[in-house]
């Protein structure tokens, strides 16, 4: 057993460059997912197993980018870990998809094999019930490897860290703004913010975490993830934003989280919206009694409030219904 918080009780074997092996590979993930056998008490029983000598860096000599991520993002990755062996280092899960997403081949089936993974995570909720390490849940850094190789399927992370997520995992809710610090604002970015119902998680990749950091009226805040600065250079992107979000909103149910801290929202859309507002004029976010006054505020040509109310009605258009309605 290596990082993992349980022994494997099956063992998917592949060959790093057979193509059909990681493909069999793939759909015995996903047969095990649906069929509720990946997990026994809360704890992922599923690991993958290499059927050649070990897997080293220079294996993506030819994917720097997956390199990087290697070296910068993978969890327990330090400065000591053996690059020969990156079965010491890593999740054998996570090695499997670094292996996978390095044949230009296999994409349709990477992402069939992620969305299964997302819907999995949806059904089960919180992250402590599908454990693979004792910090980690399943999927999480083989949907972080496969949205670094191809940013288009971002949105999949960003709707697989679920709303329920807390402190309790406080790496994974980092992960959207550790991913979007490498590729900025773009389609790819803008669509993954849309996907996420984890508040703390967007508002990480907005640059602030109200949460752990409260920001004072007067601090500013530093982010490459601006939205609201972005929609003022090129206004068409709202649009683009309102479709994005109405085309999640038809893919997946809208997640909210009620406890202390995310509070059940009746108003999904004016809270993204005071999200990008609170970029460029944080205020005390625990003050409920000035949320009417905040959202009165300029928002591009408009109210914050003009501004959802705007954005909402284009997305109900679209979904002839509520944005509320299941």
């Amino acid at each position: 057993m290596g990082l993992e918080i349980r022994e494997a009780q099956h063992i998917i074997e592949y060959h790093k460059d057979d193509v059909d092996s990681i493909r069999l590979a793939m759909e015995k993930y996903v047969y095990l997912l649906e069929e509720y056998e990946a997990f026994d008490d809360c704890e992922c029983i599923v690991g993958f197993r290499h059927t050649g000598g070990p897997i080293g860096m220079n294996h993506f000599e030819w994917y720097p980018e997956l390199q990087k991520f290697i070296v910068e993002k993978s969890y327990y990755f330090f400065e000591d870990s053996n690059r020969n062996d990156l079965a010491s280092t890593m999740t054998s899960e996570s090695l499997f998809f670094l292996c996978a997403v390095a044949h230009p081949g296999l994409e349709e089936e990477i992402k069939k094999t992620c969305e299964k993974m997302v819907l999995y995570m949806n059904d089960r909720g919180c992250p402590e019930d599908v454990l693979l390490t004792e910090e980690y849940p399943f999927g999480l850094e083989a949907l972080h490897i496969v949205a670094t190789k191809y940013p288009k399927y971002g949105y999949l992370l960003g709707a697989f860290i679920h709303f329920g997520w807390d402190e309790e995992l406080e790496k994974g809710l980092s992960v959207m703004a550790d991913w979007v610090k490498d590729i900025g604002i773009t389609g790819d970015s803008i669509k993954a913010y849309c996907y996420c119902d984890n508040s703390r998680a967007r508002n990480m990749m907005l640059g602030y975490d109200f949460y752990y950091d409260p920001v004072e009226s007067s601090d500013q805040i530093d982010s490459n993830f601006d939205l609201l600065s972005y929609f003022k250079k090129y206004p068409n992107a709202i649009d683009f934003f309102a479709e994005t979000y109405t085309n999640k909103l038809k893919e997946y149910p809208l997640y909210q989280h009620v406890d202390e801290f995310q509070v059940f929202s009746e108003c999904p859309i004016r809270e993204r919206v005071m999200e990008l507002m609170f970029v460029h004029d944080p205020m005390d976010y625990d003050m409920e009694e000035d949320e009417e006054e905040y959202i009165e505020k300029p928002f591009l040509n408009m109210t914050g409030a003009q501004a959802a109310d705007k954005i909402k009605e284009a997305i109900e258009v679209k979904l002839g219904h509520s944005v509320m309605n299941k």
